[in-house]
C-alpha cells in the first residue's frame, strides 16, 4: 500500500497543476465590457422590479382596475332526476339489448344530466351489474346486463 496521495495511484504518477493565471481586467476592452454587462443587468432588474442593493423597498404601486370585469360565476347546482343515474343507465342497457358506450352517453346527454356517464358505467361494472365487452377496431365498449 501506497501511503500519501490518492488511494490506489502510484506515487508520482500524477501532476500537481497551478491555478490558472487571473484575468487582466486592467486593459480599456475589459473595464468598457464590465460597464455594459453592469448596465445591462440593471436593465433587467428594472425590468423585473427588482430592488437596488441597498435599499428598502417603497409601496407597491396600485393594481389598475381593469375596464370590463369578469363576470361572476354562477352557483352550481345539484339536480335531482326521477330515477339515479344508475337506474336510468340500467334501464337503458334493458331496454336497448347490448348498447354502445357512445349511445349510452348519447341517451344521458339527451335526459338533461351533466357529467358523463362513463363513471356510472365504471361503477355498475366493477360492482358486476353490467358486462363489459371492447368493441374491435375502434374506441368504446358494448354494455351487457349480468
Amino acid at each position: 500500500m501506497v501511503s500519501g496521495g490518492f488511494p490506489g495511484v502510484p506515487r508520482g504518477s500524477y501532476r500537481v497543476r497551478t491555478a490558472p493565471p487571473a484575468a487582466n481586467t486592467d486593459t480599456p476592452s475589459c473595464a468598457s465590457a464590465i460597464a455594459d454587462i453592469d448596465q445591462t443587468l440593471e436593465q433587467i432588474n428594472g425590468l423585473l422590479g427588482g430592488v437596488k442593493p441597498g435599499r428598502k423597498p417603497g409601496p407597491k404601486p396600485a393594481a389598475v382596475p381593469s375596464a370590463v370585469e369578469p363576470p361572476a360565476k354562477k352557483a352550481r347546482r345539484r339536480r335531482r332526476f326521477a330515477i339515479s343515474g344508475e337506474e336510468s343507465v340500467l334501464a337503458f342497457v334493458k331496454d336497448q339489448r347490448k348498447p354502445t358506450s357512445q349511445e349510452i352517453e348519447r341517451q344521458w346527454k339527451a335526459e338533461g344530466r351533466k357529467g358523463r356517464a362513463a363513471k356510472v358505467l365504471s361503477k355498475l361494472t366493477r360492482e358486476k351489474k353490467l358486462k363489459r365487452t371492447p368493441l374491435k377496431g375502434q374506441r368504446g365498449s358494448r354494455y351487457a346486463l349480468e
